[in-house]
């Protein structure tokens, strides 16, 4: 790339990266990439809840519940995921559907892309998140959780 070009953004995801990148190389019973995201998180969420990182965390809550909503998660996955989910945002409201989770990442990658406001730092990482939260914080509870930004 030329230098001062602009970078095109990457494509919006829709079901057929979905389907491709999340159930191609894994069997929909396969659960192993779940808990390790959850052992993950579980070790290190704590330390990303403010200002950017926050966001950031936000973003990759709404790419594993597209994670989560595409395999068939055995009783104690899926107890494994709430109490991760719960640990990391007490308030969040998770997407029952596939469909809904993949059109919150639609919207949340279109306000990055700055097509909706974004955040203006010039690294993609929007304020605003989708769902029920009033304040866009991506928690579900309404209220701006900012800190020192």
């Amino acid at each position: 790339a030329k230098a001062g070009a602009a970078v095109a953004p990457p494509p919006p995801l829709d079901e057929r990266f979905v389907a491709a990148a999340l159930g191609a190389r894994e069997r929909l019973d396969d659960c192993t990439r779940v808990r390790l995201v959850c052992a993950m998180l579980d070790t290190c969420g704590a330390f990303l809840g403010s200002g950017r990182a926050k966001r950031r965390l936000d973003r990759f809550l709404g790419y594993m519940q597209l994670l989560v909503l595409s395999k068939r998660v055995s009783v104690d996955v899926e107890f494994e995921v709430a109490d991760t989910l719960e640990a990391l945002r007490p308030k969040l409201v998770r997407h029952k559907t596939l469909a809904l989770a993949l059109a919150d990442v639609r919207k949340r990658e279109q306000r990055e892309r700055g097509d909706g406001g974004g955040g203006g730092e010039g690294d993609g990482d929007g304020d605003a998140e989708g769902g029920d939260d009033a304040a866009g914080d991506g928690d579900g509870d309404g209220d701006d959780d900012s800190e020192g930004e």
